[in-house]
């Protein structure tokens, strides 16, 4: 889970801009200002998807919630809920790439750290059980958002994200893919392998495996 320093802007921009702001923002804009888009529970056009080749590309289709790669495209979540903020519906600032069951899970939530905002060392990734943390550096005032980010995205289900994080990392240390290749799926794990280096990470890796097998 690492986000980003700055709100992303459109890479070749002219052409590109000029596209989001007719067949998105403008589009969108003039939906909601019709009269169908003063009413409530009206369910809003999906113009937004008109930007998610965009999107996919400006976070090198990398989750913005999970740091992993999406199938596909992805999808684009609304940071701030386009159910409660209209007015931010069809604005690329709120436009966030999200995996299918992320976007799921997360839903209207509010209250979580948006991944713009988050530093290095925010989070962490413990070894060997992969578990995602607050990292040493999390401010004391962030601290309880960091914690609820963790808890509302569901980062530590198992089932979910942290048997796929134990098998990638077992697939490394055993050398079936190398760190260039984590780094293009999994870039939150290569970082904090690399972070914590690779040999303390496989000790700590091995250390389980022999006892799981009731070595010592």
């Amino acid at each position: 889970y690492q986000g980003h320093s700055a709100v992303l802007q459109l890479r070749s921009c002219n052409i590109r801009a000029s596209y989001f702001h007719e067949r998105v923002r403008v589009a969108g804009n003039e939906y909601l200002a019709s009269e169908d888009g003063q009413r409530k529970n009206r369910p809003l056009p999906n113009y937004w998807n008109r930007a998610k080749r965009d999107v996919s590309q400006t976070y090198r289709k990398i989750c913005a919630y999970t740091c992993q790669r999406v199938a596909g495209l992805g999808e684009i979540d609304h940071f701030l809920p386009k159910s409660k903020y209209k007015s931010l519906a069809y604005e690329w600032s709120n436009y966030r790439l999200s995996s299918s069951e992320a976007n799921r899970i997360k839903g209207d939530k509010e209250d979580i750290v948006d991944p713009f905002e988050i530093r290095h060392g925010w989070f962490q990734l413990g070894f060997p059980d992969c578990f995602v943390k607050p990292g040493p550096r999390v401010p004391s005032e962030q601290r309880r958002r960091v914690e609820r980010t963790i808890r509302v995205l569901r980062l530590n289900d198992r089932d979910r994200y942290v048997d796929e994080r134990m098998n990638i990392v077992s697939c490394f240390i055993k050398g079936r893919i190398d760190l260039d290749m984590l780094a293009y799926f999994y870039p939150f794990v290569a970082y904090e392998i690399k972070r914590q280096g690779e040999d303390y990470v496989r000790r700590k890796v091995v250390s389980k495996r022999r006892m799981s097998n009731g070595q010592t």
